[in-house]
C-alpha cells in the first residue's frame, strides 16, 4: 500500500515523531464474571486499542461486517462518516448482532469492559478527496482494510487481529481504513452500571465551536444570506442547500432558471481552527531560523505574593515567534496555486487551560502562585478571519472547474522543494455555461447536482499544478471544495453557521461576499 508525504488527514490527531514498529501496549481487562455491575473500566486509549485489534480480526474474516459498516457510515448520522458503536452494536448481521460477533472473536468480559470504558466508542470511515477515497466506492470484497488508531507517533494499523505497523505523522495512506476513536460530537447516555442508553447531540453552540463558525449577517454577507433564503433544504430538490453558489454567482433562483455571472462576488476565508494536538508537530523549528516556531520553553512558573497576568505567563512559558499557516488554493485554470499566509500566535489558536495552584500565606511563609502548562489540556479557539479579507478569488464556471483543492501547511524556513500534483476536475459544457451565462440550477436539469453529474453537460479533465514549499513544512493535507458545497449550513438565532472543511488537524470555513 502506497504512502505519500502528507499529513494524516483521516484522523483528528497529529503527533511527535517518525516511524515506529513497536506494538502498542494493550492493557488487559481483568474481569472475572459476567455481571455488568462488576465490570471495571480501563484507560480509554487502551480500550480503543483493544477494540481496534478485535475489529481488525472481524473485518478481515467477514465481508458481511465490512458491508454493514460501509452502510452504517453512509448514513452520516452526525453529518460525518461516523458510526457510533452504541447505536449499532445490537443490529443484526446475517442473524447475529454486531456485538455478539465481536464477542465471538474476543470475550464477553473484554467487550463489556471496552463498552464501559469508552461510552462514545466510534468507528470513522475517512474520505480523502485527493485519492478519491469515499465511503461509496469502498470495495467490500477487499479483506485487507486496516483498522487505525491515532497515536502520538502517527497511526497504529491493525490487520487480521494483530498490530501491523505505525504510519508516521506526515504520511497519508491512499487506501480505505476504519478509524477507531471517541465521538466528540455527541454525548452518550449510560445508566448507573455503564450500559448504553442512547445519545444526544452536543448543544448547537458547543457543536458549532468545534465544527463551524457562527457568523453575524454582516460577516457572512447579503449574497450568501439571500442564497440561504432560497436554498436551505437537505435534499435533492431545487431548494437544496447545495445550490447556494448558483444564486450567489449567477442570481439563479428556483423560479428564475438562468442567470449572468456577478463579477462583484469573491470567496473569502472566514475562520480557522487548529486541533491542539497539532502543537507537537508545528512547534518543531526551534532554532536556526529567522522565524522560529513558538514552543513551550518552560512548563512551570511560580512566584510569591502576587498572581501572574496572562501576558506574564505567555512571556515566561513561550518562546518568541509565530506560526505561519499556508493555504495553497489549487484551481483548474491556474498552473500555480494562489498562496495565502496567515501568521498566528499560540494564544490566538488555543486556550491553555493552565493548572493553577495557590499556597496561602502563614506566619512563616509568603503566599505563592504556581502554574503549569500541558499541551494535552489545550482546547482550540476559532480564529475569525473575516476582517482580514483573505480572498480565494472568484469562481467563474466558464473558466474554472467545479472543484478546487486547498492544501494546508505550517511553513518552516528551510530549503525549498518543488512538487507537482495531478488531479481531476469536472468542467461545465457550453450546454450549461456559455460565457457569463449559466443555464439552470446545478449541473443537469433543475435540482440535479453532485459529483456524478450528467455527462451531457459536464466533462472530466486531468490537470496538474506546481507547488513550491519548504522541505521542512508541516503539511496538514489537502481538502476538496466543490462548487455545489453549501456556504451556509444552518442558523442559530440571528447567526449563520458556515460549512466546515477539515484536514483532520486544521478546520476552516469559507464565505462568499
Amino acid at each position: 500500500m502506497k504512502l505519500i508525504n502528507l499529513l494524516v488527514a483521516i484522523v483528528l490527531l497529529v503527533g511527535l515523531s517518525a516511524c515506529s514498529y513497536d506494538e502498542p501496549t494493550l492493557g488487559e481487562a481483568k474481569v472475572d464474571n459476567l455481571d455488568e455491575r462488576d465490570v471495571i473500566t480501563i484507560e480509554k486509549d487502551s480500550a480503543i486499542a483493544q477494540f481496534a485489534q478485535i475489529l481488525s480480526d472481524v473485518i478481515y474474516e467477514r465481508q458481511d461486517v465490512r458491508k454493514f459498516l460501509k452502510e452504517q457510515a453512509s448514513l452520516r448520522f452526525d453529518s460525518n462518516t461516523d458510526i457510533l458503536y452504541g447505536e449499532i452494536k445490537d443490529k443484526s448481521i446475517n442473524g447475529e448482532t454486531f456485538r455478539n460477533i465481536l464477542i465471538a472473536y474476543s470475550s464477553l468480559n473484554k467487550i463489556s469492559t471496552i463498552e464501559k470504558s469508552v461510552p462514545a466508542l466510534n468507528i470513522f470511515v475517512p474520505e480523502i478527496a485527493l485519492f478519491d477515497i469515499t465511503v461509496d466506492n469502498m470495495d467490500c470484497s477487499d479483506a485487507e482494510i486496516p483498522v487505525v488508531v491515532a497515536s502520538e507517533n502517527g497511526m497504529n494499523l491493525y490487520f487480521d487481529g494483530h498490530f501491523d505497523m505505525t504510519v508516521p505523522n506526515g504520511e497519508l495512506p491512499d487506501y480505505h481504513t476504519f478509524v477507531v476513536n471517541e465521538n466528540k460530537i455527541v454525548t452518550v447516555k449510560v445508566n448507573s452500571v455503564g450500559m448504553y442508553l442512547g445519545y444526544e447531540f452536543e448543544p448547537e453552540e458547543s457543536l458549532v465551536s468545534s465544527r463551524s463558525m457562527q457568523c453575524t449577517p454582516y460577516d457572512v454577507g447579503t449574497k450568501a444570506i439571500g442564497a440561504f433564503h432560497y436554498f436551505n433544504q437537505d435534499n435533492g430538490s431545487n431548494h437544496s442547500s447545495a445550490l447556494q453558489r448558483d444564486y450567489i454567482y449567477y442570481g439563479i433562483t428556483p423560479e428564475n432558471g438562468n442567470g449572468s455571472l456577478n463579477l462583484g462576488v469573491t470567496e473569502y476565508l472566514a475562520y480557522l481552527e487548529v486541533d491542539p494536538i497539532a502543537y507537537f508537530m508545528i512547534s518543531d523549528q526551534k532554532s536556526g531560523s529567522d522565524t522560529p516556531d513558538p514552543y513551550i520553553k518552560n512548563d512551570y512558573a511560580s512566584q510569591k505574593k502576587r498572581d501572574f497576568t496572562a501576558e506574564e505567563l505567555i512571556k515566561l512559558m513561550w518562546s518568541e515567534g509565530t506560526y505561519c499557516f499556508k493555504f495553497d488554493v489549487i484551481m483548474s485554470n491556474q498552473s500555480m496555486p494562489i498562496t495565502i499566509k496567515i501568521n498566528l500566535r499560540p494564544e490566538d489558536l488555543w486556550n491553555f487551560n493552565y493548572n493553577r495552584t495557590y499556597r496561602h500565606s502563614t506566619a512563616f511563609r509568603s503566599s505563592r502562585y504556581s502554574y503549569s502548562i500541558d499541551p494535552a489540556k489545550f482546547t482550540s479557539k476559532i480564529v475569525n478571519l473575516i476582517s482580514r479579507n483573505i480572498s480565494l478569488g472568484k469562481w467563474d464556471l466558464s473558466k474554472e472547474g467545479l472543484e478546487r483543492y486547498i492544501r494546508v501547511s505550517e511553513e518552516d524556513q528551510e530549503t525549498t522543494i518543488t512538487e507537482t500534483y495531478s488531479f481531476e476536475v469536472t468542467t461545465m459544457t457550453s450546454a450549461k455555461v456559455n460565457g457569463s451565462v449559466k443555464f439552470g440550477l446545478g449541473t443537469g436539469n433543475s435540482g440535479e447536482f453532485g459529483t456524478d453529474a450528467s455527462t451531457s453537460v459536464t466533462q472530466k479533465e486531468s490537470k496538474s499544478v506546481t507547488i513550491t514549499r519548504s522541505q521542512e513544512d508541516d503539511v496538514f493535507g489537502i481538502v476538496k471544495v466543490y462548487f455545489y458545497d453549501p456556504i451556509i449550513m444552518g442558523k442559530i438565532g440571528e447567526r449563520y453557521i458556515l460549512k466546515s472543511y477539515s484536514t483532520g488537524a486544521v478546520s476552516f470555513g469559507i464565505t462568499a461576499k
